[in-house]
This record gives structure tokens, C-alpha cells and sequence, in this order.
């Protein structure tokens, strides 16, 4: 990433002990969240707090945590107008419109310049007020906390900023054109030179739809300037002989322009479209992430606490089958929450990127094993149908993320269909690598939803009975995925919502010739 280069820093004026103990005070609030406190100890000298450069960016800081954004605004430009162009006032000033533009800012809060930091490390202890060991330890930690303004993450920044690709584009388009151009009017076809302006305009577009308007307008001048130069007579120069092409010049130049111009505000619309729709669609998510975590918090918490308050009002009262049956109870609605917080744990790790896979060469027997074990209870009353060939090779995959597949594969089939239906899990070996399948004999999947059912939050059944909220199968693509494979859901037999239930097929890239495993013990 490349550095920009510094501008020149207005220096302010001398840095006495009794400011900088005052912006120490405030500094160490702002980093413990202590607002009031903050405030009042920059109101404690009020032409510093009226007059100062770093004091006013605290002060708009401090209306910003409070939710005070128009006050925050005036704070910022306020500092901007008390020392030139105050980096941090400015940074400060940028974040706001992103996040008023874009919803979002990769931008911190910028609390103090450089000069100030400095000085303030600098100041004995004995100087003002919370100077103790220890709030001069905490300082140590602003260079983390407040890092330090730079001109590139500025308001000024970006207002200076220029689409050189955009603008290196436009001249090549134009050029392009009238290489196009050229042989059509002056040697080939002899077409009317007016023809060429279609092309112009096509070039124009292209530009305005990838890359700023800037570079739009130039396109627009350079198409006017060459088609006048190479396409109107007398050629190579600038010169007009038939004055009616001055119309015809602006005509094409107010055109390019006005076309520029509004493929410019439907490229920034677009954009504020997705972005808004984004925010809907986060807010949707959210909202369905809530309900559907206080349902199922709320009733495996509800269970606990009647079976645990009968338990303890009971005092021993209760005959051993009903405190047995109150235990399992509590067992039972403790493991379906651990279950939910989990699923979220691991949602949360798939998409923050924070999965990382430990391969081992693994046979897939023992997984599977596992996967069982740990489901034996929701599976109690089932047939579960192994078919694995005894020559079945080892896999490189990390077992325990493999194992949470199978596991919410299976949990999945328990949910979804009928209790006392059998489960098949069958696996092979093919040239695309491992194939897993497991098929259940269930009611199988509406018409449409052999895609969907791998989306967060994606339910078939909205029925209060039901339980999770719908991210088992978004997790186990998230782990297969993340394995190099591919997992798919159809109807077997390929009936739409067909009685032959649902199989799911996921497959696991063998990178190279697995070790063979030894069975001869």
C-alpha cells in the first residue's frame, strides 16, 4: 500500500502544561467511554475549549458517542476553521460521510494529532490532574487506540483524489474509435463522417459506466476535439470550413456530456440501491436471527427452569421417577441449547473466516462412527443403514469439521421426518474424489427449495414444533466448501416433493493417492 505523501501541517500555537494535562484528563475518559467526565474536564477552561484545535475534535467526538452527529459535525469543522485543515477534525469529517454515504467506514476515530500525542506522553506526572502511574501507563496505549491521522484518510484526500485510470482510458477509447473510424470514412466505405459520431458516443458510455464522471467529460472533449481534427474537412486541423459542424460540435459535446452525466447518477444510484438493499437485507437477517433465537432459547429456558423449581420446591418430596424424569428434562433442553449456541458459534466463524482446517488422513469410517455417537439420542428408535466397500480409502479432511457435517445432516433427517423412518448413509470413492450420500425416507423437499435449503435461516416448516433456526445445513456447506467439495439436496427418484425422501450428496476432493489402511488387525 502506497504512503501519500504528507502535506504541511499548520503548527499551532505553544503547547502549554495546563492544556495538555486537560486533554490528558479527557483523553483518558474518551478511552475508558466516560463522556461526562470528558466534558466537563475540557469545560474546564472555556476559551481552550472554545478556541483549541484538539479540544473542539474531542468535544465533537464526545457528541458523536452521544448519538449528537449534527453537534459532532460543527465540532469537526469548528477544529478544521481553528487550526488549517486539523488532520484528525478531518478524518473525523470523512468518517461521518461514509458512514452517512455508505452505511459503513473502515475508519477509526481520530483523537488527537501527533504533535499533541507526543507532548502529552511527554508531560511529568506531577502536571495536572490524573497524572498517577497508572493513567500514564494507559496512555502508553493511544498509539493503538488513536492512530494517527494521515492526509490520504481525509476529506481533503479525497476531494484531490483523480481517476488517472479512468482518465488514461478515455484517451484510449477515443483513440480506439478513430482507428476504427478512419478507414471507414477516409479510406474504405467512404461513410459520412457523422457516422463516426455513433461510435464516439458508444465510447463515451463505456466510459461514464466504469469509471468516474471526470473521465467521462474527457471523453466527451476528446471525442469532440478528434472527430472535428480527423473526421472534418480540412482534415488534421482545427480549422472549420463549413461553420454549420460549430452546431454540430456543441450539439455532440452537450450529448456526450449530458450522456456522461446521467450514466454517472445511475452508476451512484445503482450503488446506493445495493447498499440499501444490503442494509435490508442485514436488517432482515437480524430481525429473523432474534426471533428465531429468543423462541429457542426461550422454551429449552422455560423447561429448565419449571423442572429445576419443581426439583427444588420438591425438597425430596418427588418419587425417584419423577425426579428422573424432571433430570432428563434438564439434560435434554440443556443439550438443544447447546446446540443453538453452537450453530451460531460456528456460522460466525465461517464467515469471519475464522475456520481453519487441521487435515489428517482419516479413515471415514471412524467419522461416521463418531457422527452417530453423537446423535445416538436424537436417532433412538431409527434403522441407521451403513454402507461403506471394505476397500473405502482414507480421506485428507479435518475429522472434527467433517463429523459436524454428518452431524447436522443426520439432525436434519431426525427433524424432517417421520419418527421410526430409517436413515441410509452410503459413501464412495469416484474420480471427483470422496462421495457421501445420506438419504432419508421422508417426505422430501418442495419443488424449488434443493438450493435454498443450504441458506442461513432457510426453514421448510415454520411450525412452532420445530426446532433450530435453520443454520445446520449453511454450516455444513460452509465446511465442505471450505474443503474444496460441493454438497448438493435432491428428491430420490427426482420426484418434486416425491414420498421417497431426500438425499444429500457431498463431495470431498481426494488431493492425492490416500495411505493404505491397514484392516488385517
Amino acid at each position: 500500500m502506497h504512503r501519500a505523501a504528507a502535506s504541511p501541517i499548520t503548527p499551532c500555537r505553544p503547547l502549554r502544561s495546563a492544556r495538555l494535562a486537560i486533554l490528558r484528563e479527557a483523553l483518558l475518559h474518551i478511552c475508558d467511554g466516560e463522556w461526562d467526565q470528558a466534558d466537563r474536564a475540557l469545560a474546564r477552561d472555556v476559551e481552550l475549549a472554545q478556541r483549541d484545535a484538539a479540544c473542539i475534535n474531542l468535544r465533537g467526538i464526545i457528541a458523536q458517542a452521544r448519538g449528537q452527529w449534527r453537534l459532532a459535525r460543527r465540532c469537526y469543522a469548528k477544529a478544521r476553521h481553528a487550526q488549517r485543515n486539523y488532520l484528525p477534525a478531518e478524518q473525523n469529517l470523512r468518517r461521518i460521510y461514509e458512514l452517512d454515504a455508505f452505511g459503513s467506514s473502515k475508519l477509526p476515530i481520530a483523537l488527537v494529532d501527533r504533535l499533541t500525542l507526543t507532548a502529552i506522553r511527554n508531560l511529568p506526572a506531577s502536571d495536572g490532574p490524573s497524572a498517577s502511574p497508572e493513567a500514564l501507563n494507559h496512555l502508553d496505549a493511544l498509539k493503538s487506540i488513536s492512530p494517527i491521522a494521515s492526509p490520504a484518510a481525509t476529506m481533503l484526500g479525497v476531494k484531490r483524489s483523480l481517476d488517472w485510470r479512468g482518465f488514461a482510458w478515455a484517451a484510449a477509447t477515443v483513440a480506439l474509435v478513430t482507428g476504427i473510424g478512419w478507414p471507414l470514412v477516409h479510406a474504405g466505405p467512404h461513410l459520412v463522417n457523422t457516422n463516426v459520431l455513433m461510435l464516439y458516443f458508444v465510447g463515451v458510455i463505456w466510459i461514464a459506466t466504469h469509471y468516474s464522471r471526470g473521465a467521462a467529460v474527457l471523453a466527451s472533449l476528446l471525442s469532440v476535439a478528434t472527430f472535428d481534427f480527423v473526421f472534418v474537412e480540412p482534415y488534421y486541423t482545427f480549422a472549420v470550413a463549413d461553420e454549420r459542424y460549430l452546431v454540430t460540435f456543441a450539439v455532440m459535446l452537450l450529448t456526450a456530456l449530458v450522456i456522461s452525466t446521467l450514466t454517472d447518477r445511475m452508476r451512484t444510484q445503482s450503488e446506493l440501491a445495493r447498499q440499501a438493499w444490503e442494509r435490508v437485507e442485514t436488517e432482515f437477517l437480524r430481525n429473523t436471527l432474534l426471533s428465531g433465537v429468543s423462541h429457542d432459547l426461550r422454551t429449552p429456558l422455560a423447561a429448565i427452569t419449571g423442572a429445576s423449581s419443581t426439583l427444588i420446591a420438591a425438597d425430596g418430596a418427588l418419587d425417584a421417577a419423577t425426579r428422573d424424569d424432571l433430570l432428563r428434562t434438564i439434560s435434554l433442553e440443556s443439550e438443544r441449547m447447546e446446540r443453538l449456541v453452537t450453530g451460531l458459534l460456528e456460522m460466525t466463524r465461517l464467515e469471519s473466516g475464522g475456520l481453519l482446517l487441521k487435515r489428517e488422513w482419516q479413515p471415514l469410517q471412524e467419522v461416521i462412527g463418531s457422527a452417530l455417537n453423537h446423535v445416538d439420542r436424537r436417532l433412538r428408535g431409527r434403522d441407521v443403514a451403513i454402507h461403506l466397500p471394505p476397500d473405502l480409502p482414507m480421506v485428507h479432511i479435518d475429522a472434527v469439521a467433517i463429523e459436524q457435517v454428518l452431524i447436522n445432516l443426520l439432525e436434519n433427517a431426525a427433524e424432517y421426518t417421520p419418527a421410526g423412518t430409517p436413515i441410509e448413509i452410503t459413501a464412495r470413492a469416484a474420480d471427483a474424489g470422496m462421495i457421501v450420500e445420506l438419504a432419508d425416507h421422508g417426505p422430501g423437499l418442495p419443488p424449488g427449495t434443493e438450493q435454498r435449503v443450504f441458506e442461513k435461516f432457510f426453514r421448510m416448516h415454520t411450525a412452532e414444533s420445530r426446532h433450530g433456526i435453520g443454520l445446520g445445513l449453511a454450516i455444513a456447506r460452509g465446511i465442505v466448501e471450505a474443503h474444496g467439495g460441493t454438497i448438493t439436496a435432491a428428491n430420490r427418484g427426482g420426484g418434486g416433493g416425491g414420498a421417497g425422501g431426500t438425499v444429500f450428496r457431498f463431495t470431498i476432493p481426494i488431493p492425492v493417492m490416500p495411505p493404505i489402511l491397514d484392516t488385517s488387525a
